[in-house]
């Protein structure tokens, strides 16, 4: 099974039936999935799409996220301290 999907809704973390109501959520632009076809449009052909740059603040909009307040809780941040890295599965 792939990690990658066009919109980054992999099938190891979204079910088909998940994804396709997350591209439905309406947005500014109609939905979800045309404001996500809108920024990939915008990129020059074989440009990687940047997660960071380009996707996080249309997430931030659609989903309601406030990265501000989750990057100063002592919750989210003990939290984070527990977490191990994920293993290399390729090498």
């Amino acid at each position: 099974m792939t990690t990658r999907n066009r919109f980054y809704f992999s099938l190891l973390y979204f079910s088909t039936e998940l994804r396709a109501h997350l591209l439905a959520i309406p947005t500014s632009n109609g939905t979800l999935q045309q404001s996500l076809d809108l920024r990939f449009s915008r990129k020059s052909e074989g440009e990687e799409i940047c997660a960071l740059y380009d996707l996080a603040s249309l997430f931030e909009r659609v989903f309601h996220i406030g990265w501000r307040g989750i990057q100063t809780d002592p919750a989210i941040e003990k939290a984070a301290a527990k977490l191990k890295p994920i293993e290399d599965q390729h090498g």
